[in-house]
């Protein structure tokens, strides 16, 4: 799967997301996760399903999601977002 398809999908995700169609941004979300584990745009996935529980009110799932973040060193971005939420 390119890079493109990849975009393509996550353009799908963040539509269905900014559009407050949380369960559909979920399902989408984490289909993309399953086909493409270790993808470009993983951190902005999980980020996108955290985000998605949380909206639905699924804080375990949400929270589960942003401490996947908060454990990646990677990126300082989504680790402070991921403190901020478990707080």
């Amino acid at each position: 799967m390119g890079q493109q398809s990849f975009s393509l999908e996550m353009t799908d995700i963040i539509q269905n997301f900014s559009e407050s169609n949380y369960a559909i941004t979920v399902e989408l979300t984490q289909k993309f996760l399953e086909k493409n584990p270790p993808a470009v745009y993983t951190e902005n996935a999980l980020q996108i399903l955290a985000e998605s529980y949380w909206h639905l009110k699924e804080y375990e799932k949400s929270l589960n999601f942003y401490s996947r973040l908060e454990n990646n060193k990677k990126n300082d971005y989504y680790k402070a977002m991921a403190l901020y939420y478990l707080q």
